[in-house]
């Protein structure tokens, strides 16, 4: 007898090892049901379905499993109910694996796919709450998607993960409903990762390393969380939230060698955070936000970097810090439209301060703003211009010993009633020049150093202007106009 079961598991381990073109179709109805495919060669077919329509709990705790070596080899697995388990591994070329979970208010499903070779799909779609779907895929030109609808129900979200190491591939996952959290991991250049998530508490992250990636994350609600890390150059990150309470960061990177990344983040609502660090030359970094109380921190390491920050509302913070430069330097561009909102932007040149070369402009239009900028260096530029009522603004301009700059310029403008300005400059030849239209502005000039220009121009009522020149060879010019006791 254990000579005859020998034989024929013999028989069965040779076919499955030399047969193309099989087709298995497993169809179970009820509860704990077990299906299990083995196929070995080209151009087979499984299909898996598990359909609890005739128990009463509607389909629970049905599994089924699918391994498949060989090239263009097809899986497909549909379960209706809770508790099931899917499982589809697959090795070869122009693999395809499909697996559809839930009916109804379907819950705790589970899906992992693996796939090793090229040009392989994996299609995962689960329904209702608290299911777990998980892809990975290794070798080139892969596609992984997965799709988690938690509809109604008991609310309580999904997770999705996807592993990809290689080349060009791409992976889609959607999210819908409350809590959920998808993970994207990509190894390899030219590579593409696109989230979505609808609901609240949602978390979104996507990690890729290697050159020429994208990847976008989409999340609308409130209380949603998105991390995007990329590690190498000519990487392309955009984000968008809608909603309240959101919180956003992008990296991208890591080495000063790198080159050519872009980021471009959006927010929409009350009390979001953004934050972008990028380290590199050849950087750029886009931030666009509209509401109150608004968060925006923005920090390059390297040449040539160009932000960019757009906060439109009441109570907004925006802080831009940029570190490097050679010759064409940094640039740094600040918009704020609204009450209270607070600008800061540091620009520092390299080690030795020198051959910096930054420019930062700033605009606040509204009440009570504020603005900061610091540049220590060579050859800097900053231009601030404050349009509404009791605005503030301060310019530094110096060397890291405090008294080298050379050849920086600070043009300062502003518009409105209770306005201050504050220049301080330290080094060479440096120029600032200051414009105050309205009522009880205060202009304040320090330079320190030689062949340095100061001048100020005000225009309205109370105002007052101090400069202070210590040094050799410097000029100063104030002009008041239509004041009562300047």
């Amino acid at each position: 007898m254990k000579k005859l079961l020998s034989f024929a598991a013999f028989v069965m381990t040779a076919s499955l090892m030399f047969a193309q073109g099989n087709v298995s179709d497993v169809q179970s109805y009820g509860i704990s049901n077990l299906a299990s495919v083995n196929q070995v060669g080209m151009d087979n077919y499984s299909e898996i379905m598990q359909d609890g329509s005739m128990h009463y709990l509607g389909g629970m705790a049905n599994e089924a499993y699918v391994d498949q070596l060989g090239d263009l080899n097809e899986s497909y697995i549909e379960q209706l109910g809770d508790a099931n388990v899917a499982e589809v591994n697959q090795i070869g070329f122009g693999n395809l694996a499909e697996v559809s979970q839930g009916v109804g208010f379907a819950e705790n499903n589970y899906t992992y796919s693996y796939q090793n070779g090229d040009i392989n799909w994996s299609n995962q779609l689960q329904r209702w709450d608290y299911n777990t779907g998980i892809v990975h895929q290794f070798g080139t030109w892969n596609w992984a998607f997965q799709d988690q609808q938690t509809l109604k129900n008991q609310k309580i979200g999904n997770y999705a993960d996807a592993w990809q190491d290689g080349f060009a591939n791409t992976s889609y996952q959607t999210q819908r409903g409350q809590m959920n959290t998808a993970y994207v991991t990509q190894y390899g250049d030219w590579n593409l990762a696109d989230q979505y998530q609808e609901g609240k508490g949602n978390y979104a992250d996507i990690f890729q390393y290697g050159y020429d990636n994208w990847g976008f994350q989409d999340q609308f609600g409130k209380n949603n969380e998105a991390l995007l890390n990329q590690i190498g150059g000519y990487n392309t990150s955009y984000q968008d939230q809608r909603g309240n309470g959101n919180w956003s960061r992008t990296d991208q990177g890591f080495f000063y060698m790198v080159y050519g990344n872009f980021s471009e983040a959006y927010q929409r609502g009350k009390m979001n955070t953004q934050w972008t660090w990028q380290m590199g030359d050849y950087n750029y970094a886009f931030t666009d936000q509209h509401g109150k109380y608004n968060d925006s921190d923005t920090d390059q390491y390297g040449n040539y970097n160009d932000s960019y920050t757009n906060q439109r509302g009441n109570g907004n913070d925006s802080y831009t810090t940029q570190i490097g430069g050679a010759y064409e330097g940094n640039y740094s561009e600040t918009l704020q439209v609204g009450k209270g909102n607070v600008a800061t932007t540091d620009q520092e040149g390299d080690m030795y301060g020198m051959f910096a070369g930054n420019e930062s402009y700033t605009a606040q239009f509204g009440k009570y703003n504020t603005s900061v900028t610091d540049q220590y260096g060579w050859d800097n530029l900053s231009i601030t211009i404050q349009d509404g009522v009791g605005n503030t603004s301060t310019t530094i301009q110096t060397d890291y010993d405090m008294i080298g700059g050379v050849d920086n310029i600070s043009l300062t403008e502003q518009y409105g009633i209770d306005n201050d300005a504050w220049t301080y400059q330290a080094g060479v030849g440096n120029m600032s020049g200051t414009l105050q239209m309205g009522t009880e502005n205060t202009s304040e000039v320090l330079q320190i150093g030689t062949n340095n220009l100061a001048l100020t121009g005000q225009f309205g009522d109370s105002h007052l202007s101090t400069v202070t020149q210590i040094g050799v060879g410097n000029m100063s010019f104030v002009g008041q106009y239509n004041g009562v006791g300047n």
